[in-house]
């Protein structure tokens, strides 16, 4: 359908917060559109195709800076180090 609304705006969910908040993206963005896909891969998110006015067949590639969940981002970060050490250095951080 020709008169449906399309938006041209990029928002993220935040599950903490449970509320939305836009993403400012540099660059030229894609058309505001309908009937697109969408996925993330990578810290980027690809937009493939959609309807705006005309059928679109073309890709975008934005990068989206992936935010950890509360808490998870202190656990990647003792799991980095943990996994920085190895055996010998592991035994050797243990007080005894």
């Amino acid at each position: 359908d020709k008169r449906q609304a399309r938006f041209a705006d990029l928002c993220e969910f935040s599950f903490d917060t449970r509320s939305w908040a836009r993403l400012k993206t540099v660059g030229d963005p894609p058309s505001a559109r309908t009937f697109h896909r969408a996925c993330m891969y990578g810290g980027c998110m690809y937009i493939l195709g959609g309807f705006d006015g005309t059928r679109r067949n073309d890709m975008y590639k934005i990068a989206v800076p992936e935010q950890l969940p509360r808490g998870e981002e202190k656990r990647a970060r003792r799991r980095q180090l943990q996994e920085g050490l190895g055996a010998d250095d592991e035994a050797a951080a243990e007080p005894e």
